[in-house]
């Protein structure tokens, strides 16, 4: 498996996945590929967060600081996103596929972690999700939840970018 280095920050890959985010910036160029990744988590903590750890953001503050390790996978292993609606009014969600080496990289890590092992996608430096894995066998396919219809947009468009 590829690994990546610490610095770099990651959204899960599976349909039975939920990812949330509450927010997408626009910060990091769009040739920079550490806008998007998953990375293991390796502790939790209660905010305020300390550095190097990265908060959870959920309705704009704060709720967990996560310790994460390496990054996995990262925009550049996403082939294509789409927006589509989201599950509650008002929002919308972004579906992505993975390349070859990516999903290998994906399931990789999971099958490192087991199941019950945690993964964290992280947008623009805050995770937008800590998922517990229930399989090690993920088919490639992605999707981030909850987003703002325009933060949604940003995030695709960035994605197919790549």
């Amino acid at each position: 498996m590829k690994r990546r280095s610490g610095a770099r920050v990651p959204v899960s890959v599976a349909a039975t996945v939920l990812l949330l985010l509450s927010g997408c910036g626009d910060s990091g160029s769009v040739n920079s590929h550490a806008y998007f990744s998953i990375r293991p988590i390796n502790g939790q903590s209660d905010p305020p967060c300390k550095a190097p750890a990265l908060p959870e953001v959920q309705n704009g503050r704060p709720v967990h600081c996560y310790q994460l390790g390496p990054s996995q996978v990262d925009a550049a292993d996403v082939v294509s996103a789409t927006v589509v609606p989201g599950g509650t009014p008002g929002t919308s969600s972004v579906t992505y596929d993975l390349s070859p080496d990516g999903t290998q990289q994906f399931n990789a890590l999971a099958r490192s972690l087991g199941v019950g092992g945690q993964l964290a996608t992280v947008v623009d430096g805050t995770v937008v999700n800590a998922v517990k894995l229930e399989t090690t066998d993920f088919p490639g396919r992605g999707i981030v939840s909850g987003l703002a219809p325009d933060a949604a947009n940003r995030l695709a468009t960035r994605l197919n970018r790549h």
